[in-house]
């Protein structure tokens, strides 16, 4: 049985949903408290996309949570959720080779997450009380029209080269 990345991405956005997961998958470190058998001890995260502690050259402040590994089978695999001021986007990388002890798959996410925040926005295509049209009234003695109007902006999620005034 193999897990697709159609797979992933349902489990990822229904995990990202629970706060619980959210906040554990996006801690940099666990203290896990001393018990009676053990003394206490930092549990930090394998995802070196969130965390600086085992590899900090792939540290993506943009990132949070989700989860980093591999298998012999399935290569280096990277889920996280890459987040700017105003887009978040689910981005998945799995079957990533490791050369010469790089892990190729968290250049790849780098690469898509810069593609994706470069390539798309959110851009206001309407603003507050902006005239769309004028719509004729034909059963009225007052007004031969009304005119409509956005009652707030509306923003819409497009390409960023795409020139809204043509």
């Amino acid at each position: 049985m193999f897990t697709t990345a159609n797979d992933t991405a349902i489990i990822a956005k229904y995990a990202w949903s629970l706060p619980v997961f959210k906040e554990a998958s996006s801690a940099t470190k666990y203290v896990m408290e001393a018990t009676n058998r053990s003394e206490f001890r930092n549990i930090y995260n394998r995802n070196c996309l969130i965390s600086k502690y085992y590899d900090g050259h792939y540290y993506n402040s943009d990132c949070a949570g989700l989860n980093a590994g591999s298998t012999e089978q399935a290569g280096h695999c990277v889920i996280t959720v890459a987040q700017n001021e105003e887009l978040s986007y689910l981005v998945i990388v799995m079957g990533g080779e490791t050369v010469d002890g790089t892990i190729y798959s968290y250049y790849n996410v780098q690469n898509l997450i810069d593609w994706a925040f470069e390539s798309f926005c959110m851009m206001d295509v309407l603003f507050e009380e902006q005239m769309v049209y004028e719509m004729p009234v034909s059963l009225s003695t007052a007004v031969d029209f009304v005119t409509l109007a956005p009652k707030e902006t509306v923003s819409v999620f497009l390409p960023s080269d795409v020139d809204i005034e043509t």
